[in-house]
């Protein structure tokens, strides 16, 4: 049964975009006042960048990241650069198996709606994937005009100049969602082979700068000769083998030389172009449609091309424009996936920088930008981030984004709730291993849930990730790329998503550590993050702060312990909670000692704790065992007043993070012995589904044992245009339901060294 779902009027949501169509048969026109058409929506995401002078080619040279490469990074322009539009179904010809436009398409080429906030509540309000099906009325606006002679004669006028004048102007009315796409790209046990086609594109004598397929083949594919982060071993790395882009379902073509400007017939539109003047829905369109003509007269019966062509759904489609194209991006691609076809088109200039391609590829999957705060691009420790200009070095996905798309999961008992802490038992210890190095790798916080039923309490709540980054210094290594700033560093992501496909959450970068900018004075050694508090609710349990320690750092892992605040003070004297003999404030100190207690607030005063007791498994809602910090008499005289002053300068870490001045107010365990890393393994002959998380990481190269870098300054140095970002490179969710979480997994295979 077709999903029938009314949304709200477009007229309100877009702006005019002043698109053209010339109607070809009266069967488009429901009236004479609008006109209905059945198509298929896509949502567009732009790594925007104006386009660079036509006599100022971009070089297509790897830069290298230094401690100078502030002006190497790619600073975004993010204003209307997220886009709906309506496209017509593509269907099979019966007769060569290839895609083509659906002949009786009533669609309209044009944009339903631009800009972050309107495409954001589009897909809020419909839950709306690339490729579902609608039903669309346009309104036409140039009512003056005289309809039926604009039916008989705007078709000649547009063919004999090729320009819209005259034409009546659409403006999107009402419509309804007919259909959902499904894109089943996320890992949930079989590996994914991703296939595409890419077209190097010639038009308007501007040249691509890629002359031949072969020349842009070292970008794509791990051969000889190849960039060390070409898309094969881009995807091999991080997704741990479960995502695939082989030259066995990837094929480049070109450069093919298309018309510049004319009229593109569709249909029961015919739609003007200009390459030379415009980048819009109307020269895209072009451009797909030519480039494919040309790809399906080349192709031979049982050649690789054949059979890329013919599979649907879900085929990519990438267009590399030549660098003078009138485009304002660097890249400009479909947000998820579920159509016949999905598109992503690359400026010429751009597309040497494998992490523009990976970026653009990635939206196809359905990710959005990494932010930090209401920056877009924010989050530089992903490539839905900023990224290096023309940097061909690997750089994964952050942790939320990681666990989004199936590609990595939670440590054992790392996936915590409400339901895991008590009063009484309110620490918890982990040990997060570097995120290339198992698939393991990450901590997931949810303090708004008591457990992962899906008919838990719950309430709004931020749900943390925890993830260890360490680059991995050999060629084509993971997180080769990674900045320098995010090396060894315990990084604190939000993410509001879930483990579907339709979910659109981005992920947002909080802080890193082991020296985090939101430092308590109360720890002046800065290795304790605190979070907002909520108050805490004795009845559904739920609530609270959280307070994340860093106690150790090394080559390959990390400690943390993670202490939920019950209160964000002990208690007032002669309260109930003064006398319980606890810590619910997470200070370190319990009641007794506790200057919240004695009248005394604000004291300095520091408790050392023993080790923390081993804890149960996270994912089966068992609280966590832990002894509660030690008491001891009250001190013979008030401890001194907290000081309100910034902490002093702190000399470069060793690998156990050291305390505050005086006694930690978290237990401190004695440094933790990294494991040494694995060497290299050859490569099982082919990838399977996996029963538990993989021990190993692909392309085993050795991590470097360098020691942390010095402290940071105590704020965000200013980075080129996005202020809440560091100077580069110097910067300093209710969980799914278990029916919608990965089954077990078997062991991966492990791709060979690159």
């Amino acid at each position: 049964m077709a999903i029938m779902m009314y949304g709200s009027n477009l007229a309100l949501l877009c702006a005019s975009i002043g698109l053209l169509c010339a109607i070809r048969n009266a069967e488009a026109v429901r009236s004479e006042q609008s006109i209905t058409a059945v198509g298929t929506v896509a949502i567009m995401s732009a790594f925007g960048r104006p386009p660079p002078p036509d006599d100022e080619p971009r070089t297509s040279s790897a830069s290298t990241l230094g401690e100078n490469a502030a002006d190497n990074w790619h600073t975004a322009t993010t204003a209307n650069m997220d886009l709906v539009e309506l496209r017509c179904p593509e269907l099979r010809n019966p007769a060569t198996g290839f895609l083509m436009p659906d002949p009786d398409c009533k669609v309209p080429l044009r944009r339903l709606m631009r800009g972050l906030e309107a495409v954001a509540a589009f897909r809020r309000e419909n839950e709306v994937l690339t490729g579902d099906k609608f039903t669309a009325i346009f309104d036409i606006v140039d009512k003056a005009s005289d309809i039926g002679k604009a039916l008989n004669s705007t078709r000649q006028r547009l063919l004999a100049t090729a320009v819209g004048a005259g034409i009546p102007q659409l403006r999107p009315g009402s419509f309804r969602l007919l259909e959902r796409g499904e894109q089943k790209e996320m890992y949930t046990g079989s590996p994914i082979q991703l296939r595409a086609v890419v077209y190097l594109l010639d038009f308007c004598g501007w040249k691509n700068p890629f002359r031949s397929a072969e020349e842009f083949r070292k970008y794509m594919f791990n051969e000889p000769g190849s960039v060390e982060g070409n898309l094969q071993n881009y995807y091999q790395t991080c997704s741990f083998n479960k995502t695939l882009w082989d030259p066995s379902s990837v094929v480049v073509l070109g450069p093919f030389t298309v018309d510049c400007k004319g009229v593109y017939d569709r249909g029961f539109f015919s739609t003007s172009f200009d390459a030379s003047k415009r980048c819009g829905p109307g020269e895209q369109a072009f451009w797909v449609h030519a480039a494919e003509d040309q790809a399906q007269k080349m192709a031979t019966e049982g050649s690789i091309l054949e059979a890329v062509l013919q599979h649907t759904p879900r085929r990519r489609v990438l267009v590399v424009l030549p660098a003078q194209a009138k485009c304002g991006f660097a890249g400009l691609a479909d947000v998820a996936c579920a159509s016949a076809t999905c598109r992503s088109f690359i400026k010429g200039t751009y597309a040497a920088d494998v992490n523009v391609l990976f970026h653009e590829l990635q939206h196809n999957i359905g990710l959005s930008h990494a932010h930090r705060g209401f920056e877009e691009y924010g989050d530089p420790s992903d490539p839905m981030g900023m990224s290096m200009r023309n940097s061909q070095a690997v750089r994964c996905h952050n942790a939320p984004y990681n666990w989004r798309i199936g590609w990595a999961t939670t440590v054992p008992s790392g996936n915590l709730t409400a339901g895991n802490f008590t009063i009484a038992s309110n620490r918890i210890r982990l040990t997060i291993p570097g995120s290339g190095l198992t698939d393991a790798n990450m901590v997931i916080a949810n303090l708004g849930r008591a457990t992962h039923e899906p008919t838990s309490r719950s309430i709004p709540y931020p749900r943390y990730f925890l993830s260890y980054r360490v680059r991995n210094n050999t060629q084509g290594g993971y997180d080769r790329g990674l900045p320098d700033s995010y090396n060894q560093k315990v990084l604190i992501h939000t993410y509001d998503g879930t483990f579907n496909e339709r979910d659109f959450n981005r992920s947002d970068i909080v802080d890193a550590g082991p020296r985090f900018l939101q430092r308590d004075p109360a720890f002046p050694a800065g290795n304790v993050w605190t979070g907002p508090f909520t108050p805490f609710n004795s009845t559904t349990g739920l609530g609270g702060g959280l307070r994340v320690k860093v106690v150790s750092v090394g080559p390959s892992s990390a400690v943390v312990e993670l202490c939920r605040m019950y209160s964000q003070t002990e208690g007032k004297p002669g309260s109930a909670e003064c006398d319980s003999n606890l810590d619910r404030d997470c200070d370190g100190l319990v009641a007794a000692v506790d200057p919240d207690c004695n009248g005394e607030w604000g004291s300095d005063t520091i408790l050392s704790q023993g080790p923390a007791s081993p804890l149960p498994d996270a994912t089966d809602g068992r609280q966590a065992s832990s002894s509660p910090p030690p008491t001891r008499s009250p001190p013979s005289s008030p401890p001194p007043a907290r000081s309100t002053r910034a902490p002093p300068a702190r000399s470069p870490p060793s690998a156990v993070v050291p305390g505050p001045s005086r006694s930690p107010r978290f237990s401190a365990p004695p440094p933790s012995n990294s494991p040494p890393l694995p060497q290299s393994m050859a490569p099982p002959s082919s990838p399977h589904p996996r029963t538990q998380p993989s021990s190993l990481p692909p392309s085993l190269k050795p991590l470097s044992s360098s020691s942390l870098p010095p402290p940071r300054s105590q704020r965000w140095p200013p980075s080129p245009k996005l202020r809440l970002l560091p100077r580069f490179p110097q910067p300093s969710p209710p969980l799914p339901p278990p029916h919608q979480q990965q089954p077990p997994r078997s062991r991966l295979p492990t791709p060979s060294n690159v």
